[in-house]
């Protein structure tokens, strides 16, 4: 009897790692609570992964690499391993932040790590569910008609179940907006390419 316990302890052992989910970490913005809520809505047991959302609050893009890299080390996530790991920060408006944006994309690339920018913020991802559009926007003007879509949306609030059953629609507009910015010439993670959106990229794969 104790060799067929064992035996099944083994297999067991054996087995476990095969079953394993594997891990989608996204790093946000520290002040970012609504991309976070958003985010974790996708969480679902019968997904082969797990999303998990970075800690930390760091404000600016090399920080914020910076801090997730050491979180990847610490939980020993590897993207070899099948795991994907995101860094989602928005361009804002001023081009100033454009010089941190290449440098922290340089450095994220280099540890396999994926940035996603929003231009000029993650509400233009909320915008695509509704509007296509290549008219540039303010973070303010973004924030407004966003309102005028979800009277109730403020900061930290939960926008899945407003916005999910248009999801097709929003990786649609966002991927209009990109061709758009590229055909001019226009660097995609950059506050040049205003209204932009790569966050269709992450959604794309955990939908």
């Amino acid at each position: 009897m104790g060799h067929k316990r064992d035996r099944k302890i083994s297999e067991y052992r054996i087995g476990k790692p095969r079953n394993r989910k594997k891990t989608i970490l996204i790093a946000f913005e520290g002040k970012n609570a609504t991309e976070s809520l958003y985010f974790k809505n996708f969480n679902d047991r019968n997904k082969p992964y797990n999303i998990i959302m970075a800690k930390g609050n760091c404000t600016d893009p090399v920080n914020l690499v910076k801090s997730l890299i050491k979180q990847m080390k610490y939980q020993e996530i590897k993207v070899e391993d099948g795991n994907k790991v995101y860094c989602v920060f928005d361009t804002d408006e001023d081009p100033r932040k454009n010089e941190q944006i290449k440098e922290a994309t340089i450095l994220a690339k280099s540890h396999d790590i994926e940035v996603i920018t929003s231009s000029p913020c993650f509400e233009d991802w909320i915008l695509c569910h509704f509007e296509k559009t290549t008219s540039k926007l303010t973070n303010k003007e973004a924030f407004e008609k966003v309102v005028k879509h979800i009277p109730k949306y403020k900061k930290s609030y939960d926008i899945y179940n407003d916005i999910y059953d248009k999801t097709e629609v929003a990786i649609k507009n966002a991927k209009f907006q990109e061709k758009y910015h590229l055909k001019s010439g226009r660097n995609i993670k950059s506050t040049f390419a205003n209204p932009s959106t790569e966050v269709y990229r992450i959604v794309e794969y955990i939908k």
